[in-house]
């Protein structure tokens, strides 16, 4: 029976939501739909049309997403039994296992996967940062600003010579607190007509989503009340 021990898994846990849902990026893909245009008269009067381009392509990234998640989630399983419980989730210590036990091509593909991974995860925060800020303050900011007020918090964080695995896991609660309310917000505008013309959510889709964003928020916040006790 799957559980969680002590406060240290519940932390992780918190992570993994906030890493696997990624609430700024749907700021961003916001901002990539109407860049696509796809919010113009021509594209709004064909709705089956971008409802299917959106499907393959939100389809296709979080079936990706979710393959690399779960294959992480086993190796780091799979490092946790054959250590005997020794590797308590350091990357450089699961980079230094793998070479050991597996070889070097497989210490390789771990630390590219998590260049790669790395890079986009700070693109699309660099991004969403970039939309959000632009979006609330309602006016025009060079991009060289916005790029640096995004990315300060970050590097001010990795010149602090803290534990990389910790930023990384801390970083992840931080956002899966946003987590609900980005889902609540998607849910409200989607449903409202005026706002989504022909795009606009039918009232089953409406209630599913709702029902869902409600589950994650429920379990997203509920992780924070069991650290208490």
């Amino acid at each position: 029976m799957p559980h969680l021990q002590g406060e240290g898994a519940l932390i992780l846990a918190m992570g993994i939501v906030g890493a696997t849902v990624m609430p700024h990026a749907v700021y961003l893909h916001s901002a990539l739909v109407q860049g696509r245009g796809m919010t113009t008269g021509a594209a709004r009067r064909q709705p089956g049309l971008i409802r299917r381009i959106l499907r393959w392509d939100c389809s296709l990234a979080l079936g990706v997403a979710t393959v690399i998640n779960v294959s992480m989630i086993a190796l780091g399983v799979g490092l946790g039994v054959a250590t005997g419980g020794a590797w308590t989730g350091d990357l450089p210590a699961a980079h230094a296992e793998l070479g050991a036990r597996i070889g070097g091509a497989a210490a390789l593909a771990f630390a590219m996967a998590l260049l790669s991974s790395g890079i986009s995860s700070s693109g699309i925060g660099t991004l969403a940062g970039d939309i959000v800020m632009q979006g609330f303050l309602g006016r025009r900011v060079p991009m060289h600003v916005r790029r640096i007020v995004t990315m300060t918090p970050a590097v001010l964080a990795l010149l602090s010579g803290a534990s990389l695995t910790d930023l990384l896991v801390l970083s992840q609660v931080v956002i899966s607190l946003g987590v609900p309310v980005v889902l609540f917000l998607l849910v409200y505008f989607c449903r409202d007509r005026s706002l989504m013309g022909p795009l606009v959510n039918a009232p089953h889709t409406t209630w599913i989503a709702g029902t869902a964003a409600v589950t994650v928020a429920l379990l997203g916040c509920s992780l924070p009340v069991l650290l208490l006790f």
